[in-house]
């Protein structure tokens, strides 16, 4: 994952450790603990806007990955053990992230730019998802899209519903976010 920017960039910042509060649970029968991102993100900033990158949080699959473990479990007691310990790694990354992203917002989400991108392989639903999006109320395209509340200092949007589908041409993207 990576972004590009006509304005100069600054302050970078690796994110590989779980926010301290977040770090510690389980994340396997064998009793290893979660302490770090499974493939780190990245950040940095402008005078306009800043930027958080994460390379993605884990699919549930690829976070419930014990040595010898295939796609299949051995059986259902398993599946549910490591089916929680990827639900708890893959919140404690979207929430780390979104610790991070609070730092930077500090409160001034009014004047301040943050973009927030990734693959976070899951929906706009998704309880992770909604961890790194904070407040709810004024999602884009409800009604309380254009009323300011107590949360706007802290809102992350998701702009995909303002996404235009335009043809794919060579050397561009499907879905262009404006």
């Amino acid at each position: 994952m990576g972004y590009l920017s006509k304005l100069p960039l600054g302050d970078p910042v690796d994110i590989v450790d779980l926010a301290p509060q977040l770090a510690g649970g389980r994340a396997d029968d064998d009793g290893r603990v979660l302490t770090r991102l499974g493939r780190g993100a990245a950040g940095a900033g402008s005078r306009r806007c800043n930027v958080g990158a994460a390379d993605h949080l884990p699919p549930e699959v690829e976070a419930a990955d014990p040595p010898g473990w295939t796609v299949q479990p051995h059986d259902e007691d398993e599946r549910a053990r490591y089916g929680v310990y990827a639900l708890n790694r893959r919140a404690a990354e979207a929430g780390t992230l979104r610790v991070h992203a609070n730092a930077v917002l500090d409160g001034h989400g009014a004047d301040r730019a943050v973009i927030v991108l990734g693959d976070l392989n899951d929906t706009p639903e998704a309880a992770s998802t909604q961890l790194l999006l904070g407040p709810g109320g004024s999602e884009i395209g409800t009604r309380g899209e254009k009323l300011s509340d107590k949360g706007d200092a802290w809102r992350l949007w998701n702009l995909a519903p303002r996404s235009r589908r335009r043809p794919a041409t060579r050397g561009s993207t499907r879905d262009v976010v404006s």
